[in-house]
């Protein structure tokens, strides 16, 4: 089945010529995470290019949403990193027309990638705790 950007697997280029995409991929982070806490990663594969909420969640802790988004934030960053433009992104990554719908693009946007920090920063820890005990 062929993906929505056009085939093109995860990268896509965006109108000013950043790459909108992996750069060490999703794979890599579980087997690192794998390494330093010693085993294999309790977190299946999640999807490649899933749909997205209108919002991220701002739970405290790392949830079902979140872990199926992983490779959804690690392109957010990718982008943040390369200074895509945000409509750019809402486009390719978050599935969102900017130009039919702004206001949800931005917020999508905002809240998508504000997650991807806080993922980067404070989440990746309960990555590495392994999964909750009610699990």
């Amino acid at each position: 089945m062929p993906s929505r950007n056009g085939g093109l697997g995860l990268r896509k280029a965006a109108a000013n010529g950043t790459q909108i995409g992996l750069r060490w991929g999703y794979r890599r982070m579980v087997d690192r995470c794998s390494r330093i806490v010693g085993r294999r990663s309790y977190m299946p594969s999640p999807p490649l290019d899933p749909d997205v909420a209108d919002l991220a969640p701002d739970d405290p802790v790392l949830t079902a949403y979140d872990e199926q988004h992983v490779v959804t934030y690690l392109r957010l960053l990718d982008a943040d990193a390369d200074h895509a433009d945000w409509r750019e992104v809402a486009r390719i990554v978050l599935h969102i027309d900017p130009e039919r719908y702004p206001e949800r693009a931005r917020s999508a946007f905002d809240s998508h990638l504000a997650r991807a920090r806080w993922m980067t920063n404070r989440g990746y820890g309960h990555l590495l705790r392994g999964p909750p005990a009610d699990r």
